[in-house]
């Protein structure tokens, strides 16, 4: 008997004819395949026909080219799942925090239930100030080794701000500081001093200056950043995305409600 299959140039049989109309699935690339330790283990999953429905939806929307195909879609969605489990088992650990709102209400017991304005708010405030006091920490021990305090470092960012002039006013500095206008003509004399800082005529108001980072104060603000980059603040990112955003959100909406009732005093 014959057999009926196409050779190549060679003589050989043609290896595409061993499965006559087999098409060719979609998947991974040609040429990319993962080493032993990352292959996969045949899994059978049998899923709902909306389960199937959201993940080719994900497909589509799709733009990590680390996804190409259902099982690459579904892995990522474990590991993420798997991360969110993770971080709900370290919100249920305890911090100082609980253990002086336990103390309170031992020490205090008329402060126990839902209806102590003091006790429900404690945990926010006292936990933001603990927070502070971390934030402080970290960015006091990198400004320091150049020189500077905070209010200077602040506003030598101030400055950075500002656009490729990189200069503001007196004013501007005052409404972006929030500071006594004593404070930044102190902290503006001792930029100068350290030629991190320079006055200029203002062309557009001669009875007014302008402040402008130096090409030195340029370089030392942009190396305090870095080293920032690289401190205890951006521990934050160990928090999923959804968890930075919303925090941020609640954060601004309790500084809003901060700023407008000192405005109104």
């Amino acid at each position: 008997m014959t057999e009926n299959r196409r050779v190549n140039n060679e003589g050989t049989p043609s290896p595409q004819d061993d499965a006559p109309g087999r098409l060719r699935r979609r998947g991974r690339p040609q040429g990319t395949t993962k080493p032993a330790e990352q292959k996969r283990q045949r899994v059978f999953l049998r899923l709902a026909p909306d389960i199937h429905h959201l993940i080719e939806e994900g497909l589509a929307l799709n733009t990590d080219p680390a996804i190409i195909t259902k099982t690459d879609f579904i892995e990522q969605a474990i590991k993420y799942y798997n991360q969110v489990i993770k971080n709900q088992h370290k919100d249920t650990q305890s911090d100082l925090i609980d253990h002086m709102l336990a103390e309170w209400e031992e020490a205090r017991p008329e402060f126990r239930g839902q209806g102590n304005p003091l006790l429900l708010s404690f945990p926010v405030f006292a936990r933001i100030e603990r927070a502070a006091y971390f934030i402080n920490k970290a960015m006091v021990r990198v400004v320091a080794s150049y020189g500077l305090n905070l209010g200077e470092y602040h506003l030598l960012t101030a400055l950075r701000r500002a656009g490729p002039t990189a200069c503001r006013t007196p004013t501007e500095l005052l409404h972006s500081l929030l500071i006594t206008p004593g404070a930044i003509t102190k902290q503006v004399d001792r930029l100068v001093r350290l030629g991190l800082v320079e006055r200029h005529a203002n062309p557009s108001n001669r009875r007014n200056v302008l402040i402008c980072l130096s090409p030195r104060g340029r370089e030392t603000i942009d190396a305090i950043i870095n080293e920032l980059n690289a401190s205890d603040l951006v521990l934050i990112m160990q928090l999923a995305q959804e968890e930075r955003e919303t925090l941020a959100h609640l954060l601004r909406k309790l500084l809003l409600l901060l700023e407008h009732r000192t405005a109104g005093l």
